[in-house]
C-alpha cells in the first residue's frame, strides 16, 4: 500500500505571506519563530495567545472573538486552496493510494481547513496542535510512521520546505519540496515511476 502525506500550507492551500499582511489586524499567529510553535505544538491556546501577546502585536485592545473574526477575514481574503488538488486528489483515489495530511497548525487553522476541504478524503490528519510536536522534529514524523504502521519507503510526503523534507528523508520516508502549483505534475510523475518500477 503506497501513503501519500501532503502538507497544508504552501502545498494544499496558499501560504499566506507576512508582507501580505503585516497592515492587517489579528496577524499574531501567522507569524514565524518561537511563539507560533508554541501555538502549533499546542503548548498555548490561541485563546491564552490573545490575553498574553495578540494585544502586544496588534497595539490595540482585541477581544478573542474579535481576534478569530479578524484571522478568519484575512485567511479569506488571501488564502484559498490551490487549483489542482481536487485533481491531484481524484487521480490518488483512482491509484487506491491513502491520502493524509501532516501539517504544523493551531486550532482556528483547523476551523479555516473544515470550510474548505471534504476532509473525509484524508485517511487520517496529523496536526501538530494534537500532537505536541511540530515538523521538522523528528518525533512527528516517527509517529506519522508508527501511526500508519507500515514501511516509511512506502510513504511519499509533500512539503514547501526543504528542512521538513530533509527530516522526513532521515526518517526514511520519500519526500520532496513541493510548491502546489506544481503538485499534480510532481505527484503524477511519482505515479508513473512507481508503476515503472
Amino acid at each position: 500500500m503506497r501513503h501519500f502525506i501532503f502538507d497544508l500550507g504552501g502545498v494544499l492551500k496558499k501560504r499566506i505571506q507576512f508582507e501580505q499582511i503585516k497592515d492587517e489586524p489579528s496577524v499574531g499567529p501567522r507569524l514565524d519563530g518561537d511563539l507560533l510553535r508554541t501555538i502549533e505544538s499546542g503548548k498555548m491556546s490561541i485563546r491564552e495567545y490573545v490575553k498574553t501577546y495578540a494585544n502586544e502585536f496588534n497595539k490595540k485592545n482585541i477581544s478573542y472573538d474579535e481576534f478569530v473574526r479578524n484571522y478568519y477575514e484575512i485567511g479569506k481574503k488571501y488564502g484559498g486552496i490551490f487549483p489542482d488538488v481536487d485533481k491531484v486528489f481524484q487521480l490518488l483515489n483512482s491509484k487506491g493510494v491513502k491520502i493524509y495530511l501532516l501539517s504544523n497548525l493551531h486550532e482556528l487553522c483547523y476551523d479555516e481547513i473544515k470550510e474548505e476541504f471534504d476532509l473525509s478524503i484524508f485517511e487520517k490528519m496529523f496536526l501538530s496542535y494534537e500532537m505536541g510536536c511540530v515538523k521538522p522534529d523528528p518525533i512527528i514524523y516517527q509517529k506519522v510512521i508508527e501511526e500508519i504502521g507500515d514501511d516509511p519507503k512506502n510513504m511519499y510526503f509533500f512539503d514547501d520546505k526543504e528542512k521538513n523534507v530533509l527530516a522526513a528523508q532521515k526518517e526514511g520516508m520519500n519526500a520532496y519540496v513541493t510548491e502546489g502549483n506544481f503538485l499534480y505534475e510532481r505527484v503524477s510523475e511519482i505515479l508513473k515511476n512507481l508503476k515503472e518500477d
